[in-house]
């Protein structure tokens, strides 16, 4: 008598306790300006996780690329301030790559980004990736998250199931 194959049950996702944006990869995925790109997402990702503090990770070549008014922005944004994210500008020839998938590990960090992270397969062990599409007018997220597994093999989640740490504001 044959035996029915048994199923594997999937692991359950890590909890994720921040957004990390891959902040090169959201600038060029769209037609309209670095500004426009980044606001797009980050209106997003405020109404989707409005508890979750965002990170964006900008190499030193993509920032240089922006124009000078929001080079200008994003350097005020270098340290933390209340209601905006927190800017990593990465230092001249290091790609923002390395410190982003750093970070997500050190944080629980769900990325931002359409990059699958090959050239860096040991650091994105663990790693969770949202991938998303820009148009002039919308950003569109992708309904699965990748989470790479440190196996080496990687699996969908639906968005709707991650399980997000909930930060608690003091003031209330």
């Amino acid at each position: 008598m044959r035996r029915k194959p048994q199923s594997i049950p999937i692991p359950a996702a890590p909890t994720i306790s921040a957004i990390l944006i891959d902040g090169a990869n959201v600038i060029a995925s769209g037609p309209t300006r670095a500004r426009e790109r980044l606001d797009l997402a980050l209106c997003w990702l405020k109404a989707w996780q409005p508890t979750l503090p965002i990170e964006i990770f900008l190499d030193h070549s993509t920032f240089l690329r922006c124009r000078a008014e929001v080079q200008a922005e994003l350097q005020t944004c270098q340290t933390a301030t209340a209601g905006k994210p927190l800017v990593v500008l990465c230092h001249s020839g290091l790609a923002a790559d390395i410190p982003l998938l750093h970070r997500a590990a050190e944080v629980g960090g769900l990325i931002l980004s359409n990059d699958r992270f090959f050239d860096h397969t040991a650091l994105r062990a663990n790693a969770m990736t949202l991938q998303f599409t820009l148009d002039r007018l919308d950003f569109i997220p992708a309904q699965e998250v990748t989470w790479f597994r440190s196996k080496g093999m990687s699996l969908r989640i639906p968005i709707a199931n991650l399980l997000v740490r909930r930060l608690v504001n003091p003031a209330d």
